[in-house]
């Protein structure tokens, strides 16, 4: 479903990328603790448009957050971007090593979307 929302998203297809985050995000809060880890190592980065590309190394439900900040940054939402932002980054805090790449991921959006909102 995430790869399906990016698909969207790259095709301009912001409503409809957002409502699928929105299924995602729903289906991990039901299945998944708050900090759960994923299973792999090896892979890190980011799509060509916005969003986190790979799971390695990330907390599943993070990452859902973290993407679906994009689509409400995208659709104009702004206060509902930083709400997902600020949650991705306590989850990531949370669960992974300081100073890993995704909390400084996050942390950077936390402050663009900060200053888009003054």
């Amino acid at each position: 479903m995430s790869n399906l929302a990016m698909t969207y998203s790259a095709l301009g297809r912001h409503a409809d990328a957002l409502a699928m985050r929105e299924e995602v995000l729903e289906f991990q809060r039901r299945v998944l603790p708050a900090n759960h880890p994923s299973v792999g190592e090896g892979c890190s980065g980011r799509d060509g448009l916005h969003g986190v590309w790979c799971y390695c190394d990330a907390s599943f439900l993070g990452l859902a957050l973290y993407n679906l900040s994009v689509s409400y940054e995208t659709s104009g939402s702004l206060p509902r971007a930083l709400e997902c932002a600020r949650e991705a980054l306590r989850i990531w805090q949370a669960s992974l090593p300081p100073g890993h790449e995704h909390v400084a991921l996050a942390q950077s959006r936390v402050r663009l979307l900060e200053r888009g909102l003054q």
